[in-house]
């Protein structure tokens, strides 16, 4: 009575492993969702790098005259992004 019990309780918890088609498609997406999510976050990173450029050229007194000096910033940003990369 015990066993069978225990056996209940078992089968109930019991996770099923899918077939191993489904654990690498399983493993593909996450990979997936964790490339977008760091994506993302170099996104940011990368607007946090143009907007401090531009405050240090501003800084400098440097600019485009009637256009902002973001247009400016945003090359170096790029260029700062991709040798981190």
């Amino acid at each position: 009575m015990t066993y069978n019990k225990a056996l209940d309780n078992y089968n109930q918890m019991n996770v099923n492993i899918d077939r191993p088609e489904k654990l690498i498609l399983m493993l593909y997406e996450g990979a997936l969702r964790f490339a977008n999510f760091a994506t993302g976050d170099m996104m940011s990173f990368g607007t946090m790098v143009a907007i401090l450029f531009t405050w240090y050229f501003q800084s400098l007194g440097i600019s485009l005259g009637v256009l902002p000096t973001a247009l400016l910033a945003i090359p170096f940003a790029v260029v700062f992004m991709i040798c981190i990369c």
